[in-house]
């Protein structure tokens, strides 16, 4: 497993980098604005998306694609506490060839479902 450097994420919106000893690397990206975004190009046959589980929402609804595939809508939901590398959502392979290729991951912010 390879891991993303938050650095080569392209936000669109009001994001909130922080992070916590617990979390990779001690960082993570947070937005409550529906509609923010982010997109990431990566190499390789699937990718994943992981994060907090923040006690403080009711859940959060998210809509990722990788290039020309079908949106997947994901509800997440809150915990009875602050839960960190939970997986938010995979994707399933993508064909590239016989190789490993690139694609582009796209993340839009639906819903924050408050308690």
């Amino acid at each position: 497993m390879s891991y993303v450097d938050l650095s080569k994420v392209a936000y669109n919106g009001s994001w909130v980098v922080g992070g916590l000893p617990t979390e990779y690397n001690n960082t993570v990206s947070s937005s409550t604005r529906v509609s923010d975004s982010f997109t990431v190009s990566f190499v390789g046959t699937n990718i994943a998306v992981f994060g907090t589980f923040d006690i403080t929402s009711g859940g959060v609804e998210t809509t990722y694609s990788i290039d020309d595939a079908a949106p997947v809508t994901v509800i997440s939901q809150a915990g009875s506490n602050d839960t960190q590398r939970q997986q938010f959502w995979r994707s399933n392979d993508v064909a590239l060839g016989d190789q490993y290729g690139a694609a582009s991951l796209q993340y839009t912010l639906r819903a924050d479902i408050l308690q």
